[in-house]
Formats: C-alpha cells, structure tokens, sequence
C-alpha cells in the first residue's frame, strides 16, 4: 500500500538557512545548481555569484538588511522564526 510513498530529502540554503530545498545549492564537485532559487531568500546559485558579484555572505547581508522579505511569501510557514532558521547555518541574528 506503501510502496511509493518516499521521505522526500530537504537542504539547507546556504545564505539563509531555509531548510527545505529540493535540491543543494551545489553539487559535491562545487557546481551550482543554476535552476534552484531558495523559496526564501531569492538566492540562486551561480547567477547571483556570477551575474551580481555576491558571495553567499554578501547576499545574506543584503538580504538582512532589506527585511529578510521571503522570495515565495507562500512558502513561509505561520511560524516562521529568523533566529530559529540562521542557527540552521550557525548564525545568530
């Protein structure tokens, strides 16, 4: 009856500290995963690397510091806590 019913694997975004990416920000040889946009932040591998000159720090920073304003404002849980969810990277607020 269960058969095809499989835990689905979640990451951490890297900037943020999201921690239900489908995907990680980058693959084990450090290749990003272009496609994937973190529901929270908005960060996007390579693109805001690239294409903005952000580090991941950078880009936590800037995005601190606009409000930390989620991406997909669907994605948000009720319960959001911003403390809770940067100790998912080892940042405190």
């Amino acid at each position: 009856m269960f058969k095809n019913f499989r835990k689905r694997k979640s990451y951490v975004c890297l900037v943020c500290g999201y921690s239900h990416l489908s995907r990680p920000l980058y693959n084990k040889k450090g290749t990003p995963n272009i496609g994937l946009i973190c529901s929270c932040c908005g960060f996007q591998p390579e693109y805001d690397e690239m294409e903005l000159g952000m580090t991941i720090d950078e880009y936590r920073e800037y995005w601190l510091q606009r409000g930390n304003i989620w991406f997909e404002d669907k994605a948000k849980p009720k319960d959001w806590d911003l403390k809770q969810q940067l100790n998912n990277i080892n940042l405190e607020e």
